[in-house]
């Protein structure tokens, strides 16, 4: 699970969105438990353009208890 996490961040950091997401899509079905999925899927899906999955995957890690969906959530769901 954690090379397919790693291998989105660097998907993300090249601009590859859709690999990143296939990747951590991957990570996601060997453990759901990582909040750290949901939230790098989530900020991923949001700068791609598809920022309501974006936000479900944001608020998915903040019920994990993930302690940077917070942060992001005010960031890129809620309307300033």
């Amino acid at each position: 699970m954690n090379a397919y996490v790693g291998r989105g961040f660097a998907k993300f950091a090249v601009e590859d969105y859709v690999g990143a997401i296939s990747d951590y899509n991957i990570a996601e079905s060997l453990d759901s438990t990582q909040s750290i999925v949901y939230l790098n899927r989530g900020i991923t899906k949001i700068t791609f353009g598809l920022k309501d999955e974006g936000c479900t995957d944001l608020y998915r890690a903040h019920a994990m208890n993930d302690p940077d969906a917070d942060r992001n959530i005010r960031r890129y769901c809620i309307p300033q």
